[in-house]
């Protein structure tokens, strides 16, 4: 998922079709991520759009989930801890691991588009805040999905 990502072109596809499904970037991670997985061959139904369901969807398809964010590697699905900060069953956000920008700063491909511009940007693994504004918490990377 990661080599396919590379090419921007790619990236674009998966934005337009998104756009397509879900009509906006808000609330759209989970679309982004189940396309993106759609396009590199794993079917995820279109139906998918709560980070509960992806979950789910991705174990049906022998993911295997890791807590050890020491062991992350490109392509992986990754989630955010639950609103109340914990690690449990219902994630804030998912989006797709790209690389290591630097320790603790993940290069990752998500929906945000309208706080970073881009579907491609950076995002630290620990809780932070956008622009240092405590209104958007965004929240700390928890586990992720791989196979």
């Amino acid at each position: 998922m990661a080599d396919y990502l590379t090419d921007p072109a790619n990236g674009d596809k998966v934005g337009e079709r998104t756009l397509a499904l879900h009509g906006t970037w808000i609330n759209a991670c989970v679309v982004t991520a189940s396309e993106a997985l759609r396009q590199v061959g794993c079917d995820i139904s279109h139906t998918t759009d709560y980070t509960t369901e992806l979950i789910r969807a991705l174990e049906r398809r022998g993911f295997v989930k890791s807590l050890n964010l020491d062991e992350l590697q490109p392509g992986a699905i990754c989630f955010t801890t639950d609103t109340d900060g914990s690690i449990g069953n219902d994630p804030t956000h998912t989006f797709i691991f790209l690389s290591w920008a630097e320790p603790g700063v993940m290069y990752i491909y998500d929906n945000q588009v309208t706080d970073y511009g881009s579907q491609y940007h950076t995002r630290l693994v620990s809780l932070h805040y956008l622009n240092d504004d405590p209104a958007k918490a965004k929240d700390a990377t928890a586990y992720f999905y791989y196979r």
